[in-house]
C-alpha cells in the first residue's frame, strides 16, 4: 500500500493513504471482471457454451448455461456500479466478488 506515516515520540500517530481513488477503482473493476470470467467458466466452460450455441444441448441445458452467464454479468455490473459510487479508498479494498450474492 502507498502511504505516508506521521510519527510522534516513536509512535505512528497517522497513516495517510496516497493511492489515487480513480486508479484503485479501475484496478478493482479489472479484478472483478477477471473473477466474473472465472465464475462463468467454472459452471459454463467454453465447450459447453459452444455446444449451446450450436444447438447440441437441450433447450433446458442451454438455458441454464445462458442464465448462469447472464447472472454473472449482472452481478459484475452491480459490483462495478458499487465500486464507481464508492468515495472511500479504504472501503474499495473490501469489495470482492464473493461479497456479493
Amino acid at each position: 500500500m502507498n502511504r505516508n506515516e506521521r510519527w510522534l515520540n516513536g509512535k505512528c500517530i497517522e497513516v495517510i493513504d496516497t493511492r489515487i481513488l480513480e486508479n484503485e477503482k479501475l484496478s478493482r473493476i479489472s479484478l472483478i471482471k477477471e473473477e466474473c470470467a472465472e465464475a462463468i467458466l467454472k459452471e459454463a466452460p467454453e465447450h459447453k457454451q459452444r455446444n449451446a450455441t450450436a444447438g447440441i444441448l437441450s433447450d433446458e441445458e442451454a438455458g441454464k448455461i445462458w442464465g448462469h452467464i447472464k447472472a454473472c454479468k449482472d452481478k459484475c455490473a452491480l459490483i462495478k456500479d458499487f465500486i464507481n459510487a464508492e468515495t472511500d479508498i479504504m472501503k474499495l479494498d473490501k469489495i470482492s466478488w464473493g461479497e456479493f450474492k
